[in-house]
């Protein structure tokens, strides 16, 4: 037998271990303390949010450490002082650990928070749409129905990664979404370029401020001019006003569909040609 092969990797990277395991305990939400030496100030609004719609999956457990006769939340806090708002919750599942004072605390709650990833928008939606969320599922439906396909990381069409953005623009008008979405993927789809979240919300812009809405003649005036042409006027646009909002991108947009046009679209009028 290989020597080496017997030798597990703690032993063999010499990696290390800095605290004993926890244990699994029932405590009373009043026994809980919250040490300010080392935890953030509380959200007021973030705690309300959590006390109003009580998970207990969410829950899931509290870090506490243990040091004399106290314990005290190193992972929690805000969990801990919703429960404090509801009468229904008197214990709360903590896993404790044994600490040699703050400082020890302070490491743990150091590394609980800097070590968790946040949830990204692309899985954020996806576990809302398993969840069952209907605007979730509209959106889904929307992308899937203009030929894209959702991405951690979109580089090239048919990909898009700005999910949060649809979301916002869903919510907000939904048929104007749709229409802005069908449009980017038409105007990408023949360089191969990703959905842009700057062309995407300009477009959303104009279907919403132009007169009727994003017309035909509008449709194939953008196709015409190109894609390249119309993201380097966003940027120009940005650039020039020093800005990223959803206007300034529709401003850009229109400036490179506008060249060489006798009747003009505009956003804050008519379009005359329509």
């Amino acid at each position: 037998m290989n020597s080496e092969k017997s030798v597990d990797k703690v032993s063999r990277y010499k990696w290390t271990s800095d605290d004993k395991p926890g244990v699994l305990m029932m405590i009373d939400k009043t026994a809980l303390n919250v040490d300010q030496a080392y935890q953030r100030d509380e959200n007021h609004s973030k705690t309300l949010e959590i006390a109003s719609a009580w998970s207990w999956i969410a829950c899931g457990a509290i870090i506490v450490g243990m040091r004399g006769d106290g314990f005290f939340v190193i992972d929690g806090q805000h969990r801990v002082a919703a429960a404090m708002k509801r009468g229904d919750i008197k214990e709360l599942p903590c896993v404790v650990f044994e600490t040699q004072g703050v400082r020890e605390e302070a490491v743990g709650f150091l590394r609980s928070n800097t070590n968790r990833r946040p949830i990204g928008a692309v899985a954020r939606h996806r576990a809302s749409l398993a969840s069952g969320d209907e605007m979730s599922d509209k959106i889904n439906s929307a992308i899937y129905g203009a030929g894209l396909v959702i991405a951690h990381s979109a580089t090239r069409y048919p990909q898009i990664k700005c999910i949060s953005v649809c979301e916002k623009l869903a919510r907000q008008d939904f048929d104007s979404f749709v229409r802005a979405l069908r449009l980017s993927s038409e105007l990408a789809m023949p360089c191969g370029a990703f959905i842009h979240e700057r062309l995407l919300s300009g477009l959303f812009e104009i279907d919403r401020k132009m007169e009727g809405g994003i017309s035909e003649r509008f449709r194939k005036r953008i196709l015409h001019v190109k894609h390249a042409a119309i993201i380097d006027g966003i940027n120009r646009a940005c650039a020039f006003f020093a800005r990223g909002s959803a206007r300034t991108f529709a401003e850009g947009i229109l400036q490179e569909v506008n060249k060489g046009l006798r009747e003009k679209f505009d956003i804050y009028g008519t379009d005359k040609g329509a």
